[in-house]
């Protein structure tokens, strides 16, 4: 079992939508689409949560109250030539949606051992998993055993894996 915590300090809107799309599964008003499908491993698991339900999140997430927009300069990537900030400086075992996007479907969860300030500030972090979670690492690690296949500079699993979303 990976088990993730919400992060709503840092963007409830987005933890309020993985909420509403778990509990309108529940109640079997639809059906979600969840897979994780890239697996750069020792940097980041990425995967899919969608459906055509229920309205996706379009606000970002909030920018840290530390942050001094004077002392950085952002670089944004070609996929997000807008990129600005809309969460904290990554740490291993944060979750953010990816692509610079404000509500997926596209996401990550971050495994690089140390904060990830290459990535700036670009990324809506939504939840964690809790840095002594030892069995939700080992769940990611081996997931990072599953054969991939490099495509367009990216490693993608052979196979995609789905995977069920629960609230506690």
């Amino acid at each position: 079992i990976l088990i993730l915590l919400f992060f709503p300090e840092s963007s409830p809107e987005s933890v309020q939508f993985i909420k509403d799309l778990i509990l309108s599964e529940e109640k079997n008003e639809q059906k979600v689409i969840r897979k994780f499908h890239r697996a750069e491993k020792d940097l980041l698991l990425q995967g899919v949560i969608t459906t055509n339900k229920i309205k996706k999140n379009t606000v970002f997430g909030k920018c840290p109250d530390d942050f001094d927009a004077t002392k950085t300069e952002t670089k944004c990537p070609p996929h997000d030539p807008n990129c600005g900030c809309h969460g904290p400086i990554m740490t291993k075992g944060m979750v953010a949606w990816a692509a610079g996007m404000a509500g997926g479907p596209d996401f990550f969860i971050n495994t690089f051992h140390q904060p990830v300030d290459w990535w700036d500030h670009q990324h809506t972090v939504w939840g964690i998993i809790r840095s002594n979670d030892h069995a939700s690492f080992a769940v990611l690690d081996t997931l990072y055993k599953l054969p991939v296949t490099k495509q367009g500079g990216l490693w993608m699993l052979d196979d995609k894996v789905e995977f069920t979303l629960r609230l506690e």
